[in-house]
């Protein structure tokens, strides 16, 4: 999957960081905070992706933000960067 993934510098680093805690296949949990004029379509992006599982959703105490967690079993780091690429089309949200 990395050949077909142009990774910034960062990427790369944060996959021989992910390559050196974990062996693939294994689970990975993803986190994100996202505002509540986009949870919707963010949900709708998330619930689309095979594989999703343990999809958890958190107000903040007034309700404007909320935390969004899930966990994936994934093939290798690579796929890790391409799933926060893809989630990341909608603006203003927050990978934690």
């Amino acid at each position: 999957m990395t050949d077909h993934l142009k990774l910034l510098p960062e990427e790369a680093t944060f996959i021989k960081l992910l390559d050196d805690q974990y062996d693939w296949p294994d689970f990975y949990q993803f986190k994100f905070i996202c505002s509540l004029e986009n949870k919707d379509n963010f949900i709708k992006l998330i619930e689309a992706i095979d594989g999703v599982e343990k999809l958890e959703i958190n107000p903040s105490v007034k309700k404007h933000y909320f935390s969004v967690h899930f966990r994936m079993y994934v093939e290798e780091a690579s796929l890790i960067i391409y799933t926060y690429k893809s989630l990341s089309v909608i603006d203003g949200i927050i990978k934690i």
